[in-house]
């Protein structure tokens, strides 16, 4: 079980997590952070749970936490972004989240967009930015990062991937208040790059499945097929199809081509 005295002692020199909301179980640490957004939290809110049961994932789908299981946190953030760049938020948290684990586990992460962490091809951490809009970008914004410690998934969960855990994937599986306290350093690291050229580059070097064929599905359920390029400067996919065109998904799921 986290304790809640310990993480505010590891925290307190650190510019994230100063203002710690900490629960044993919660429903979503996205919609309790924002909702602290939207009631004027300062930036560098954090929101930490031992257990999840209604995390928010992408599309709709479900991020669950189960007690002493993984990492489930949300920042209330205040970033002074355009509205084409808030795709950066779900960089920033991949790359903090690689980076936090390359740190306590001599491994190398891999980032397979849009908000994906995966360990030798299956995935340990998602990330979930959320935002609310005003006219020059947003008021704030809630970055959720969910990482899978001690145990992967329950069966119930809705996975696209396969997904594992850093206990099986590192000859030492990390203390859970350790990996939180590297996550915060490495998203103050990365932070001032938000909406910049610097975090695209830190992405991209730990792209899973660049240069290979992928297919994109999009939201409407349509597909196209290409080659996977890198990120556009508003951190959209860029795709190479067959007719040598590349283009940019804006979003979607990428997965490996059969072809």
């Amino acid at each position: 079980m986290f304790n809640p005295a310990e993480i505010t002692r590891a925290l307190s020199n650190e510019p994230f997590g100063q203002r710690l909301h900490f629960f044993r179980s919660i429903g979503s640490t996205n919609a309790e952070a924002g909702r602290l957004a939207a009631a004027g939290a300062p930036e560098g809110t954090l929101v930490v749970a031992d257990e999840q049961t209604a995390g928010l994932g992408r599309a709709g789908r479900r991020w669950f936490t189960q007690p002493g299981s993984g990492l489930a946190v949300s920042f209330v953030l205040r970033p002074t972004l355009p509205g084409n760049r808030v795709g950066h938020l779900a960089l920033l948290g991949s790359v903090a989240t690689a980076q936090a684990i390359e740190s306590l586990c001599n491994l190398q992460a891999q980032l397979k967009w849009p908000n994906d962490i995966c360990v030798h091809g299956k995935k340990v951490a998602g990330i979930l930015g959320e935002t609310s809009h005003g006219a020059a970008g947003p008021e704030w914004a809630v970055l959720g990062i969910g990482v899978n410690v001690h145990a992967g998934p329950p069966a119930h969960a809705q996975m696209r991937q396969p997904a594992s855990f850093l206990a099986e994937q590192c000859e030492d599986a990390p203390d859970r208040v350790e990996l939180l306290l590297q996550l915060v350093r490495a998203l103050a690291e990365h932070y001032p790059e938000l909406g910049q050229a610097p975090l695209l580059s830190a992405w991209e070097r730990r792209m899973l499945w660049r240069g290979k064929r992928v297919r994109a599905l999009n939201p409407e359920g349509t597909s196209i097929e290409g080659i996977a390029l890198g990120l556009d400067p508003d951190g959209a996919l860029r795709l190479q199809p067959d007719d040598g065109r590349a283009l940019s998904i804006v979003a979607g799921d990428v997965s490996l081509s059969d072809a």
